[in-house]
C-alpha cells in the first residue's frame, strides 16, 4: 500500500507527504534502493538539495552496487556546483549500470558537467 502512495503523492506533487512515506520504507529495509532513492528526490524537492547529496552518500556507502544511487549523488554534486565530484561519481554509477549513459545525456541535472566537458 505505501508504494502506491509514493505514486500518488509523487504524481500530485505533495513532496513532504512522498517524503515520510519513502522515509518509513526506506528506513524499513535499508537495501531497498528504490525506497531510499524516492526518500532523497522527495527530501531534495521538499527540504533542500544538500540534505540530498548527504543522504545519498550515506546511502552509496551503505549500498556501494548500486549504480542509481552514484547517479542520483551526481545530479546532486553537480546541482550544488561540484561537476568535478559528479564528474568522478558518475564514471562510477555508469561503471556499475552502463544504461545509465543515455539517461545521463538529456538529464537537464548534469548540463553543468557538459560544459565543463566542453569548456564552456
Amino acid at each position: 500500500m505505501l508504494p502506491v502512495r509514493l505514486d500518488i503523492y509523487r504524481a500530485l506533487e505533495k513532496w513532504e507527504l512522498r517524503q515520510t512515506v519513502a522515509k518509513r520504507l526506506a528506513l524499513y529495509d535499508q537495501d531497498d534502493v528504490e525506497a531510499t532513492r524516492a526518500w532523497a528526490f522527495a527530501t531534495r524537492r521538499a527540504d533542500c538539495i544538500e540534505q540530498t547529496r548527504l543522504m545519498l552518500r550515506e546511502a552509496v556507502e551503505r549500498l556501494p552496487l548500486s549504480g542509481a544511487l552514484r547517479y542520483d549523488l551526481a545530479c546532486a554534486e553537480c546541482q550544488l556546483g561540484d561537476a568535478q565530484g559528479a564528474m568522478a561519481t558518475l564514471a562510477a554509477a555508469f561503471k556499475l549500470d552502463p544504461s545509465l549513459r543515455l539517461r545521463a545525456l538529456d538529464e537537464a541535472d548534469l548540463e553543468p558537467v557538459w560544459e565543463a566537458l566542453r569548456g564552456d
